[in-house]
């Protein structure tokens, strides 16, 4: 009897074996080189397996596999969809859309098309018009294979001003008022709150601690206003938005523009773009007098100590300075060309220059320890993520530290490392595929790319 019982036992075995292997999936990626952004390392010759929109397996590309649908890799790289973490949908929209109140089909296309195609799957919406909430939660709640994810943040929080409110920010006149306001957006399912600069106290600390009542991701862009980032910190925000943002929380701008209008010559400011200009230069006469270097290393180890993450918008600075392979501004739409009326080409090569020591200012936040993550602020910002890859590498970045800043690095500082960022089992299947692995040659970060998203092929 024993034997007959060991017998059955085996067969039973075998048979869920054979059922194991012919296990259907919906899509399966064959022979790709897959980048492991926690890792930082190039997982080779190996396929992925998806059920609807979600990674299900992954193994050598040799096994056998089967799916309703095959992609075969050739052997080229796969990374993780990339992560936009600040975004304006005023910006991308564009001018003629600010009027609307409210948004529709043909937005949510116009984001499809600024962002997917270039490989940007998820955006983080950094402040909007109040009246697009209702539209753009919607779009948060329920996600679509052929659009990116967008997670918003509401309107930009700011205290009470002597002037009309910017259109995509909410003015929160008291402490009552602003907490108030951060429980409206909980209840409606927003959950991450973006501070301004203009955001001050009492109503700063009552965001904060709302906020975080509320398990809610805070954001700040916190510059020209009465908080500074460490006072932030001491509060528990880590996330901050704009290397811009560093020059004034070292040095006092107003103090300091007669000593830069004289070393650089400078006779004032009459676009955006020259603010942007006399902004990068800060960052040069920081780096040059002792005292002021001192409190930027100083600031950096105080963000690095508290694990703070900051990101980018270098292709916007880049821009002004004529250092990325196309233009856009800050500016609206009919100000989308360079505009320096009072910039000599003398300004524009000392220009150049300080913007070699910007970029050297955000290599030393990331060698600190300072968790880098892409934020555009472009209304082109699936090419301006593009771009900024160039400048990184071209400024001492690895392409596998690029990699993980534009994934993994954004996923976890916004929350969202539940579903991106990695191509792991259990993730979305929001993956990049390069025609050109640009481990061969940085400028192939701009080459042709196939992008899965929410586990169905692009269909450009």
């Amino acid at each position: 009897m024993k034997p007959l019982i060991i017998a059955l036992c085996a067969l039973i075995t075998l048979s869920a074996c054979g059922q194991q292997k012919q296990v259907l999936y919906d899509l399966a990626i064959r022979n790709v080189d897959l980048f492991d952004s926690q890792q930082r390392t190039v997982l080779k010759a190996k396929t992925i397996l998806i059920n609807a929109d979600t990674i299900a397996g992954m193994v050598d590309a040799s096994d056998e596999i089967k799916a309703q649908r095959v992609i075969d890799g050739n052997g080229r790289l796969a990374v993780p969809g990339f992560i936009d973490t600040h975004v304006h949908l005023s910006h991308v929209l564009g001018d003629a859309y600010n009027d609307l109140d409210a948004l529709g089909d043909i937005h949510r296309q116009i984001m499809r098309d600024t962002y997917l195609p270039y490989g940007t799957t998820t955006v983080v919406e950094m402040g909007q018009p109040p009246k697009w909430i209702r539209s753009s939660i919607e779009w948060e709640q329920q996600p679509d294979p052929d659009y990116p994810n967008i997670y918003i943040s509401g309107g930009a929080l700011i205290s009470d001003l002597d002037r009309p409110t910017p259109f995509t920010h909410e003015e929160v006149v008291n402490p009552e008022e602003a907490r108030e306001k951060v429980r409206e957006y909980a209840e409606i399912g927003i959950k991450r709150v973006k501070l301004y600069s203009y955001l001050d106290e009492p109503e700063f600390s009552a965001v904060v601690r709302e906020a975080q009542r509320q398990n809610m991701i805070i954001s700040g862009h916190i510059d020209r206003g009465g908080v500074t980032i460490p006072e932030a910190m001491a509060l528990g925000v880590k996330n901050f938005e704009h290397i811009l943002s560093l020059a004034t929380n070292v040095i006092h701008f107003r103090d300091q523009m007669g000593m830069l209008n004289r070393k650089y010559d400078l006779a004032g400011i009459e676009t955006i773009d020259e603010w942007v200009a006399v902004m990068i230069f800060y960052f040069e006469l920081i780096d040059e007098d002792p005292e002021f270097r001192a409190r930027m290393n100083s600031l950096l180890d105080e963000m690095a100590k508290n694990q703070a993450s900051l990101s980018t918008t270098i292709h916007q600075m880049g821009a002004v300075a004529g250092e990325t392979y196309f233009f856009s501004s800050f500016g609206d739409d009919d100000q989308q060309v360079l505009s320096l009326p009072n910039y000599t080409d003398t300004h524009k090569r000392k220009l150049k220059q300080a913007f070699q020591v910007l970029m050297k200012t955000l290599r030393n936040a990331h060698d600190k320890g300072v968790r880098l993550r892409i934020g555009t602020d472009c209304r082109r910002g699936g090419e301006a993520i593009l771009s900024e890859f160039l400048l990184l590498y071209e400024h001492g970045f690895s392409v596998e530290e690029i990699l993980q800043i534009a994934t993994f690095n954004g996923a976890t500082a916004m929350g969202l490392d539940q579903y991106y960022g990695q191509i792991a089992v259990g993730k979305k299947a929001d993956i990049v595929i390069f025609e050109r692995s640009p481990f061969l040659d940085y400028q192939h970060f701009l080459s042709n790319k196939l992008v899965i998203k929410g586990g169905r092929e692009l269909n450009q």
